[in-house]
């Protein structure tokens, strides 16, 4: 089944959209520069941003030697992972709001700054009738939001073109980054704007994207 606005794509980003992981991720950061004994920056200047960067940027200038890089992304990345695990990380709208889209659409996909081990732990929590026909993660590309790399790779990967995708983010990198692939793009969750033609709304969940894709007005 189609839907009213010619949108065949969904692109997500993932924490922030589909999942909510802040906490965690802030809470290994927080340990990290403690394991390493210094003053790290605040979990939200950091966030949507690839690990491996957050970690050469912080430590730079600092007494803790780059060769230590590698180590330092593990034990964030491994203390992240054993958080997540532990509790429920789906928004409330998450699951049915994702079937809503799947149902009108050709193809949908993950494109994130979490590691392939999250992006696919989420998916699975997700749990889809339709897989995802892209995941899209922090390894599989060179540059971070809001470079638009990780949303022309994902846009690649599912054979749509810009006009006929939509990008659902909830950063103002990530927003950035969406307007630049040329898609459509709406925000979810924390009412940012964009004075672009392309920028469709911000909505308070996923279940206003769907509302809307399916032709009703409300956000």
């Amino acid at each position: 089944m189609s839907n009213t606005r010619g949108i065949e794509c969904v692109v997500f980003d993932l924490d922030g959209v589909l999942i909510d992981s802040s906490s965690q991720h802030a809470q290994a950061y927080s340990e990290l520069w403690t394991f390493i004994g210094i003053n790290g920056p605040d979990y939200f200047e950091i966030a949507g941003q690839k690990t491996l960067e957050v970690v050469e940027k912080t430590i730079r200038g600092t007494q803790i030697s780059s060769t230590r890089v590698s180590e330092l992304v593990d034990f964030k990345q491994q203390r992240a992972r054993t958080l997540l695990m532990s509790g429920d990380i789906l928004f409330p709208d998450s699951k049915e709001s994702l079937e809503q889209i799947i149902y009108i659409t050709k193809s949908i996909a993950i494109a994130t700054a979490a590691s392939s081990y999250i992006a696919n732990y989420a998916a699975n929590q997700l749990a889809p009738s339709r897989s995802f026909d892209a995941i899209v993660a922090a390894e599989n590309v060179s540059r971070s939001k809001p470079d638009p790399e990780v949303f022309n790779t994902a846009m690649k990967q599912c054979d749509s073109a810009p006009t006929k995708t939509l990008i659902i983010e909830d950063s103002a990198a990530g927003l950035s980054a969406a307007i630049q692939s040329g898609a459509f793009v709406a925000c979810v969750r924390t009412g940012l704007e964009l004075p672009s033609e392309r920028f469709l709304g911000s909505f308070e969940g996923l279940e206003g994207v769907s509302r809307y894709l399916n032709g009703y007005s409300e956000k």
